[in-house]
């Protein structure tokens, strides 16, 4: 008898749900994501993928308020399953790469990377994901190379910045205070953000140049 009536139940459930338009819980979503409330922007996105488990964009939304949250292990399992179903939608393979990088693990970040950048060369906002990754195996000559290709598309203050980083580690202080100095004049945003560069602290009014321009 409780088989039976388990059976009627997820019946029931499955016909309410068939009647129902996935967009409309899509769009609660979008609007509890926009509001900051992530949990019930996750639970909208759940009802969308419940109505139609083969559409990437329930997953695609639901593995970016799971971010918000710092589930990241959650959002890559998301961002995973619409890559089954669209294993070269460029928007899914850049979501699982940062996500990677947030979970430290780069050398899956740089293979979805590379592959990505082979099927949409001119995304440009592959480049500076990778220098993050690059940045994170430690591999500093070739995170300033691909900063260089991301600055042909964008001179701003990300691409400044994670180039200082990179210059930095490899002790070319003076490129890197360069590099920082103008990531702070475009974007005032990035002051706080920006490691004191070891080489001010050789001189005491550089120093005090420098401190005039973070705080």
């Amino acid at each position: 008898m409780k088989k039976i009536i388990s059976l009627f139940l997820i019946l029931l459930a499955a016909f309410n749900l068939s009647g129902q338009n996935p967009k409309t819980y899509l769009k609660a979503g979008d609007t509890f994501m926009k509001s900051g409330k992530y949990d019930d922007a996750i639970a909208q996105y759940t009802h969308a993928i419940e109505i139609n488990p083969t559409n990437i964009n329930g997953y695609m939304k639901r593995g970016e308020a799971l971010e918000q949250l710092s589930r990241n292990e959650e959002a890559y399992d998301n961002y995973d399953k619409a890559r089954a179903f669209e294993p070269k939608n460029i928007d899914v393979l850049f979501a699982i790469s940062r996500v990677c990088n947030n979970l430290g693990k780069y050398d899956e970040a740089l293979s979805v990377l590379n592959y990505a950048s082979g099927i949409a060369k001119r995304d440009s906002r592959l480049y500076p994901e990778k220098v993050k990754t690059l940045l994170g195996l430690e591999q500093y000559d070739q995170a300033i190379k691909v900063s260089d290709t991301a600055m042909l598309f964008k001179e701003d203050e990300l691409n400044y910045y994670q180039r200082g980083l990179a210059f930095e580690k490899l002790n070319n202080n003076i490129r890197a205070r360069k590099d920082y100095e103008k990531a702070v004049q475009i974007r005032n945003m990035y002051r706080r953000a920006l490691p004191w560069p070891i080489c001010l602290s050789r001189s005491v009014p550089l120093m005090r140049q420098w401190s005039t321009v973070i705080t």
